[in-house]
């Protein structure tokens, strides 16, 4: 059958062009590979009242892939996965993570999704704009949409 060479070498020209842009928009100067700390401002998209103020860890990959985590207690979160993608339109880092949440008891409480957007400043500093979704072990939301804000120094 001769559409099965023809289709893997598409799959693969694909994979190949979007690997290299990937590495394109991390070896670029201002890319936003490498650890990164940021002071987050959590609060009610509704009202804007302060929900949390924490600090989080982020470690953003050359292939597109991230960890995060935060100073919450490791009792009630999991690390968080994720990706990153760079917008040339819009000039920001789009990433997408999700992380386990636990109940007081060590019980599964379910999981976060969180969207960030994130402009760099200049190649060590980025401000950006959270929106997060809580779901319920069930894959159902267990509250309204949060939103927040946060600012980003590059540490290593």
């Amino acid at each position: 059958m001769k559409t099965a060479p023809v289709f893997i070498t598409a799959v693969l020209l694909l994979t190949s062009v979007f690997a290299d842009s990937q590495t394109a928009a991390a070896s670029s100067p201002g890319s936003i590979v490498g650890v990164w700390e940021f002071r987050v401002h959590l609060f009610d998209c509704q009202t804007g009242a302060t929900q949390a103020r924490l600090r989080a860890t982020s470690l953003f990959s050359a292939d597109g892939t991230m960890l995060d985590t935060n100073v919450a207690p490791p009792t009630s979160r999991g690390p968080a996965f994720g990706v990153w993608r760079y917008d040339p339109s819009s000039q920001t880092y789009e990433v997408t993570m999700r992380l386990n949440r636990y109940n007081p008891n060590g019980s599964c409480a379910g999981v976060a999704e969180v969207q960030r957007t994130l402009r760099l400043a200049d190649g060590d500093n980025s401000t950006g704009e959270i929106r997060g979704h809580l779901y319920g072990p069930d894959e159902q939301p267990v509250a309204p949409p949060g939103c927040g804000s946060e600012v980003g120094t590059r540490v290593l």
